[in-house]
């Protein structure tokens, strides 16, 4: 998976309910992802899957269970930054729905976070925003089959071998 976050920074997502793990059989983590509320869209701030269990769509089902649980709170997208220019970033995201977001369209939250990442990373790897609307719950229709239980995320974890768990809610 990706850099360690410290426990302390784990914290503020999992005591905000904003952190979800997928895990094997044997209950050790392979994916999480942590989200934040930025511009009232559901921000991913990290998604991570470790190597054994790269392009088997288990980052994507985690992408899909914010999806439905922002589709719950209301929120009108969600967003994320990335590397504009590695193959597994921008381009992944784009097949997922999400569309780069320019400077002048993005909320003043979302431009704090893009500005911070582009001071700190190297030129040569420039960050991008990118958002995908949600559709409300309220028009998801109730023959459509990506809003049926058989696709949830946890399915898909499951058809991946995996257990799809929220473990890291607040007590």
């Amino acid at each position: 998976m990706g850099e360690a976050l410290r426990v302390e920074e784990l914290e503020i997502f999992r005591s905000a309910g904003r952190a979800w793990v997928t895990v094997d059989n044997d209950d050790v983590p392979v994916a999480y992802l942590l989200s934040a509320v930025l511009d009232d869209c559901a921000h991913i701030e990290q998604v991570s899957v470790t190597r054994s269990r790269a392009r088997r769509g288990v980052g994507a089902a985690l992408i899909e269970h914010l999806a439905t649980i922002a589709r719950g709170e209301g929120r009108p997208a969600l967003t994320l930054t990335t590397f504009r220019d590695v193959p597994w970033n921008a381009p992944y995201y784009q097949r997922l729905g999400f569309t780069i977001v320019e400077p002048p369209d993005q909320g003043p939250e979302l431009a704090v976070v893009v500005a911070r990442e582009t001071r700190s990373i190297p030129e040569a790897a420039p960050r991008v925003a990118m958002r995908r609307p949600l559709i409300p719950v309220s028009d998801v229709a109730q023959d459509d089959p990506a809003s049926s239980s058989s696709q949830t995320p946890a399915v898909q974890a499951v058809q991946a071998g995996l257990r799809f768990q929220r473990r890291c809610k607040p007590e």
